[in-house]
């Protein structure tokens, strides 16, 4: 599996990093989101992370963008989407392992819960509007031709339901808490 994180609040990397078992992933890319003449420094040497930049159309907005880019660069392989103000929950580790044993599942959902312990979003309904980023978890095969819309504030929503919609027998939802919703504080972005 590969994580795929767009960054614009460098200062959670670390604690992104801290929640990563390096030893179950294959990749973590960080796509920096370098639009409005952001620059950041590369803090990791680390073969498995990559750091990257992209700069993004004037109407692209929450990472969308630095994600297509990210998404580009891996192939034949599981894309876990980790937003810059999330961490790993410990539980995705565990279902990844026990529920993902079926070769024709491409697409895997799961439930997030909040920083409290209360149940955000179930990841039995893919649709837009209606789930997270945090909660799937798909393969580059199924891919190929759908992008996050760039200028879409809930892209996650539109990219799950397109990808489900045309793979309707390789999509698998796991009823269990396997993500956080934002459990970091939101950090200043950098301008």
């Amino acid at each position: 599996m590969t994580i795929i994180t767009p960054c614009s609040r460098p200062n959670n990397l670390l604690k992104l990093k801290e929640s990563i078992l390096f030893d179950k992933i294959n990749k973590w890319i960080i796509c920096y989101d370098t639009s409005y003449n952001r620059t950041y420094t590369r803090i990791f040497k680390d073969p498995k992370i990559i750091e990257i930049e992209a700069t993004g159309p004037k109407d692209s907005c929450y990472g969308n963008h630095q994600r297509n880019v990210a998404i580009k660069l891996v192939q034949n392989d599981y894309i876990y989407l980790l937003d810059d103000d999330n961490i790993m929950h410990p539980n995705f580790w565990n279902i990844k392992k026990e529920k993902t044993n079926d070769p024709s599942s491409l697409i895997y959902t799961f439930d997030s819960q909040r920083k409290n312990g209360t149940t955000w979003t179930r990841g039995n309904n893919p649709k837009f509007g209606l789930i997270d980023t945090a909660c799937f978890c798909v393969h580059t095969d199924i891919v190929k031709e759908v992008t996050w819309k760039e200028d879409l504030y809930a892209a996650d929503g539109l990219f799950i339901e397109t990808l489900v919609a045309k793979n309707k027998n390789q999509f698998t939802y796991i009823p269990q808490i396997a993500a956080y919703y934002n459990f970091l504080s939101v950090l200043k972005i950098k301008k």
